[in-house]
């Protein structure tokens, strides 16, 4: 457990089994996940991605930025309260292995970056998972598993705004259960196939089309 954060400033920090912190800012270098659970419970202020802040691999003073390996292992934004993800830039992709939010009713919210899971989202705990950016591309290769919480794509303000070119999701499968929301992207949402034997759309929950595709 390392209370009170990571800061990578060059060099490599490299993870191992379970670890629970504050927060990950890597300014520099290179930050090699560990192959089990990192849980992210709180955040800070980084100096040029802002407040709030649970992860960023940002530069301090925004230049090139450090870089993430998630090494297999799985993301947990499990904090009480709201936490941002941010990347190295607004045109650079942030790939996590397996992610994760809970902690209650708080906005786990992606600033300025696109989203690649290489095998699953899950949203629990009531948690709120969205972007700022209208422009965020969202790329899960797994099952996205809304259970208790909502998956948020269509996250602009007015709500009632019309996008030249809205986001586009593409997702292995979703399931969403009895206590769980997707609301859908304005743009397109493809389903790529579950593995055999399982299903690739399952809604038990809330879903919400604004006028999307599918």
């Amino acid at each position: 457990e390392l209370m009170g954060g990571i800061i990578v400033s060059g060099g490599t920090f490299s993870g191992s089994g379970d670890m629970t912190t504050d927060f990950i800012f890597v300014y520099s270098g290179s930050y090699t996940a560990g192959e089990g659970t990192t849980s992210v419970i709180s955040y800070a202020t980084h100096p040029d991605a802002g407040s709030s802040t649970a992860f960023s691999n940002r530069y301090w003073d925004g230049g090139v930025g450090g870089t993430f390996d998630p090494n297999g292992g799985t993301m947990a934004f499990n904090g009480g309260v709201a936490q941002y993800i941010r990347g190295v830039n607004n045109t650079t992709a942030l790939t996590f292995y397996n992610l994760i939010t809970s902690g209650g009713a708080y906005l786990k919210q992606l600033r300025d970056i696109d989203l690649v899971v290489a095998n699953d989202l899950t949203i629990l705990d009531a948690s709120v998972f969205g972007a700022e950016s209208v422009a965020t591309g969202w790329i899960v290769s797994g099952n996205v598993t809304v259970t208790s919480g909502t998956l948020n794509l269509y996250d602009r303000q007015p709500q009632s705004a019309v996008l030249v070119n809205p986001p586009t999701a593409s997702f292995g499968s979703l399931t969403i259960s009895e206590n769980g929301i997707y609301n859908a992207t304005s743009g397109t949402t493809t389903i790529n196939g579950a593995p055999t034997g399982s299903r690739s759309w399952y809604n038990r929950g809330t879903f919400t089309h604004n006028s999307g595709t599918v």
